[in-house]
Parts: structure tokens; C-alpha cells; sequence
């Protein structure tokens, strides 16, 4: 498999596959496959969860993901909440740019 401006470009014996691969800001390991893949931007349900920073209190789900490398099958955790434990762990790939947000429905007007 090859990256190709944007482009994710499988090699089979009977030709390519072209898939856009966009990128995922944020990321978290699967409780079902184990691997590290795309989570939804975090979300605190209070500004005062998110004023202190405290991500495990927040929530995401997975994206789509395969079962592994090389299957076709989606992962059973897709759509999924991200669970506490695994939020701990999650990052984002751009630091800064794409911030946890704050459910508009947590926010006292």
C-alpha cells in the first residue's frame, strides 16, 4: 500500500484501488482490534470538564477502521463510544489546530 498526494493506493494482483484517505485529527486504540485508529473530536458535556482539561471525561467515538491491515471487513467497534480508559491515551495528530470541543447543550447561557 502507497500514500499518493491524498490518495491511498492498494496494489492487487489484478490492478489498483484508489480510496481517499482523509486525515483524522485525533486518534485512540480500539477496544475490539487493538489498533490505534481515527476517533471523532472529542467533546466535554461541561465548559468546566474542559476548562480543566480532564479528557477521559470526554467523549468520541470510532471511525471506520478495518478489522486489520489488509481486511476488508469493518472493525465491530465502529460507531462506537470510546471508552474512558482508552481516552487516556488518545492525541491529536495536529497539536493545536483541532482543539476538544464543548457540547453546546453543557454551556449555561
Amino acid at each position: 500500500m502507497m500514500r499518493f498526494a491524498g490518495l491511498v493506493v492498494a496494489v492487487y494482483p489484478q490492478g489498483c484501488a484508489w480510496s481517499y484517505d482523509r486525515a483524522v485529527a485525533w486518534r485512540a486504540k480500539c477496544y475490539e482490534c487493538g489498533q490505534v485508529v481515527g476517533i471523532t473530536r472529542p467533546v466535554f458535556e461541561t465548559a468546566s470538564l474542559f476548562a480543566a482539561g480532564n479528557l477521559p471525561a470526554a467523549t468520541a467515538s470510532y471511525e471506520a477502521h478495518a478489522r486489520r491491515p489488509g481486511d476488508t471487513r469493518r472493525c465491530s467497534g465502529v460507531g462506537k463510544v470510546v471508552p474512558q480508559y482508552q481516552m487516556c491515551g488518545a492525541s491529536s495528530t495536529t497539536p493545536g489546530e483541532d482543539p476538544p470541543t464543548v457540547d453546546p447543550r453543557g454551556v449555561r447561557r
